[in-house]
């Protein structure tokens, strides 16, 4: 019997990737502009000035002195007797008052949307 050669085949597979243009999206941006409220608590701060007559003798300068909240200026006055005293005559009671008030406003506020277009 003659011998056969039979040849053994084998299948290769090459795959390859390309990029290819399927579609295009647009996106386009539109800015819309709209007055919203905007809320805020504002502090302020008075001074109060109160004149507070004393008349006093004292012995020398007075310093400036703190009551709670209310600086105390003494205003000195310089008065001849058979001696020369310090006598204060008066006081400059100055305090702070502090007050919140709320504030409400029109403010402009910018927003953007966002559109998508497939073609």
């Amino acid at each position: 019997m003659a011998e056969q050669r039979i040849p053994v085949v084998e299948d290769q597979l090459v795959v390859e990737k390309r990029r290819r243009e399927t579609g295009v999206v647009r996106v386009k941006l539109a800015t819309h502009e709209e007055d919203v409220p905007v809320e805020a608590d504002v502090e302020s701060e008075e001074v109060i000035v109160r004149r507070v007559p004393v008349d006093r003798f004292v012995t020398g300068p007075v310093p400036d002195r703190q009551d709670g909240d209310t600086l105390v200026v003494s205003v000195l006055e310089e008065v001849l007797v058979v001696e020369k005293r310090l006598k204060v005559v008066e006081e400059i009671h100055i305090s702070r008052l502090r007050r919140t008030r709320h504030l409400r406003r029109m403010a402009s506020r910018r927003r953007q949307e966002a559109s998508v277009e497939r073609s």
